[in-house]
């Protein structure tokens, strides 16, 4: 009887250590692979991720990586040599950890932190970038010394492949990156769904915003299209917005904008961490109001607790919809017609978008390729 063969051993940078969208797919990524692959995780910082992997059993380490610690009022240079140090440093505990783990190769979930990138390139094994945003936020900081185009000529020599979970995303990356293989993989997604509507749920509203209360997200759009709604007399439904805010300035100007169009009786905000699972069935749609949506996740989630899903036609959103789970809308006007219920929403069972297990397979013949 021959041993059996170990498994590739694959270290997996996050760009932060919390609970963030990225970092939930990159578990959903973990467990679908977990048959072929052994991961460890480097993680910047402390945080809410540190629970999420041990419960999983998946180890992980801490390595600290570009300017968490440097305050935005240090003095420039200053700020840039502490930066500087802390690269090499944390590029050297990567290198270190890469030879000890004996890996494989090294992904890096996200744009922002380079230095895993950077660490496989010396070790000569292969890179993989994960990219989960759309919009031109996508670098956070300038990983070329502040010139144009620098970050996209790295990527290029340091990686190997770049995972997009849209065809927005490989559209776009490929355009900046021709030199690269980019390919896409709609992620899958572990949750707690299924595809069954609870009938016993009180429903609380017709129209649900669920997720990060951010500027990005949409909510004054969606808001502007209630308040028309409202002066031409049209059928109102109750919107519920639902979901963490790190932004206080934002979360006041929603508030202020609501009291002066005077809708309290038809929008609610309601700050805090929610269960998915215990908030989507109380809705009968969703909205979707960002212009840069990578994927979203939450459109899956949504079909699958039985809500219908209405979303802005931009990003990789749209992939996702089909004439079982919703309806676009390009502008305001637009958004007002669907919210005033002129526009009427599917009425067919949900049906998956794409098959997961396909995705999978297609993505692990590639990987294997890779590694």
């Amino acid at each position: 009887m021959f041993p059996p063969k170990k498994k590739p051993v694959i270290i997996w940078q996050v760009h932060e250590a919390n609970v963030s969208g990225a970092n939930i797919a990159m578990l959903d990524y973990c467990d679908s692979l977990a048959e072929h692959f052994l991961f460890h995780i480097i993680l910047p910082h402390t945080g809410s991720m540190e629970k999420a992997l041990s419960d999983k059993q998946i180890s992980y380490s801490i390595i600290p990586q570009y300017n968490w610690i440097v305050q935005p009022q240090t003095y420039h240079l200053i700020r840039h040599v502490k930066f500087f140090i802390r690269t090499i440093k944390a590029v050297g505990a990567i290198k270190k950890l890469i030879a000890e783990k004996n890996a494989a190769a090294v992904f890096t979930n996200t744009i922002i932190p380079f230095v895993a990138a950077r660490a496989s390139y010396k070790c000569k094994i292969p890179h993989v970038w994960w990219i989960h945003e759309f919009g031109e936020e996508d670098f956070g900081f300038s990983i070329g010394r502040g010139v144009m185009g620098s970050p996209y000529t790295l990527m290029e020599r340091w990686s190997k492949l770049i995972v997009a979970n849209s065809t927005a995303i490989q559209s776009k990356y490929q355009q900046l990156l021709p030199n690269s293989h980019c390919v896409t993989c709609y992620q899958p997604i572990n949750g707690a769904f299924d595809l069954k509507t609870n009938s016993e749920v009180v429903k609380k509203a017709k129209f649900l915003m669920f997720g990060q209360i951010a500027p990005s997200k949409g909510h004054l759009d969606v808001i502007e299209a209630m308040h028309r709604n409202k002066q031409l007399g049209k059928k109102m439904d109750g919107l519920y917005i639902v979901g963490p805010s790190n932004d206080a300035d934002y979360l006041a100007l929603l508030k202020r904008t609501i009291d002066a169009y005077v809708l309290h009786q038809w929008i609610q905000i309601e700050n805090g961490y929610f269960d998915k699972e215990k908030v989507m069935p109380q809705f009968e749609a969703l909205i979707v109001a960002s212009k840069s949506e990578a994927f979203g996740r939450v459109v899956i989630e949504a079909g699958r607790a039985g809500l219908k899903v209405i979303a802005n036609n931009n990003g990789g959103v749209p992939e996702l919809l089909n004439n079982s789970n919703g309806v676009l809308y390009n502008n305001i006007d637009e958004l007002s017609v669907i919210l005033s219920g002129e526009v009427s929403l599917p009425v067919a069972n949900f049906l998956m978008p794409y098959d997961e297990q396909k995705e999978i397979d297609k993505l692990l013949k590639t990987l294997t390729e890779l590694i």
